[in-house]
């Protein structure tokens, strides 16, 4: 006969991460949370590879878990040795509404950062932008979270949303004051990174708001306009030639827009004329990024949960595009913005 112990500590992680815990209804995980809690026979804030009940419950969407775990006390800032990431940061990342109203009003710290290079100072909210949950950007902006918080990569929340086409959060980041001009040291501003993707109506959405179409990576040399031709997105490239841009600007290839344009590229760059383009408010003069210094962490096992901020990078291109062929006699390829 197998005589087991009881560990009621393994039970609660097994309960908040749905492991072993046998289930026959889908509250009977809340009630072994709750009686453990009640019979007071679990520490509540102990980790299990570095995670504790709370942020597990957080990130697998366990709402009401998590919320026994908070009324009980847990602590709601605990974070992750290696990486410090949070129990605000998984449920943003993840989309769980619910679980970031109940930390919040339990006292989330909302612009927690990262403590991880490169993303060292990652906050929630760049976690919602970059996965385009706008339900919890508006909570996390209403609570005080800061549109304009930087990593030490230089990445902003609208950044994150302009790349990865989430227009909605766009929009929202914009009307809480997010700096539409913010750019990271290597000078690549959310417009260069719509125009590059192909999202044009974040592209308008940006200059609309004060976006300069002109603006110049220092590690290329390329604007907005030279990668939106690159890229054929043709809509974006009248888009910016109305707006005003300049197309006789050259990259460090010594190319203009121009030249990376097929034949019926070409006509649009020679038949746009630059037309009235409203602006709801002033250029914005770009944030420098403030790097958060990295924490020591102290935890031996492999980052759990472990999403980067994907800031792909404008030399990254799937499948290889016209430029990446044609410089493939380069012995130094470009750095990319990682």
């Amino acid at each position: 006969m197998v005589n087991t112990v009881f560990n009621p500590q393994k039970r609660l992680f097994d309960a908040v991460k749905g492991g072993t815990v046998k289930t026959t209804r889908k509250n009977e995980k809340l009630s072994v949370v709750t009686d453990l809690i009640r019979r007071g026979v679990v520490r509540i804030d102990e980790r299990y590879e570095g995670k504790t009940p709370l942020m597990m419950a957080s990130q697998n969407g366990h709402s009401q878990i998590a919320h026994v775990l908070m009324e009980a006390g847990a602590d709601v800032n605990a974070s992750y040795a290696k990486n410090g990431i949070t129990s605000l940061m998984l449920a943003s990342q993840n989309g769980y509404l619910s679980i970031v109203q109940d930390l919040l009003a339990h006292g989330a710290d909302v612009d927690a950062g990262t403590t991880e290079d490169p993303h060292t100072g990652s906050t929630a909210l760049m976690w919602a932008s970059q996965y385009g949950y706008s339900a919890i950007i508006e909570e996390l902006l209403r609570h005080g979270a800061n549109p304009n918080a930087v990593c030490s990569n230089g990445t902003t929340s609208l950044m994150l949303a302009s790349e990865f086409g989430h227009i909605e959060c766009v929009r929202q980041l914009l009307d809480h004051g997010a700096n539409v001009n913010a750019a990271p040291s290597n000078g690549e501003t959310s417009v260069m990174l719509a125009s590059y993707k192909g999202h044009i109506n974040i592209v308008r959405e940006l200059i609309a708001h004060g976006a300069n179409v002109n603006a110049v990576s220092k590690h290329t040399g390329d604007t907005a306009l030279i990668l939106a031709t690159d890229n054929h997105h043709e809509e974006i490239v009248k888009l910016l030639c109305q707006s005003g841009v300049d197309q006789t600007i050259v990259n460090k290839d010594g190319k203009k827009a121009i030249d990376y344009a097929d034949t019926a590229m070409k006509r649009i760059l020679s038949e746009c004329t630059v037309q009235p383009v409203r602006v709801s408010r002033p250029i914005q003069t770009p944030i420098q990024p403030q790097p958060t210094p990295s924490l020591p962490g102290a935890v031996e096992e492999e980052p759990w949960n472990n999403v980067p901020l994907l800031r792909n990078g404008l030399r990254q291109r799937k499948g290889g595009s016209r430029r990446t062929k044609r410089n493939k006699s380069r012995t130094t390829p470009r750095k990319s913005r990682r």
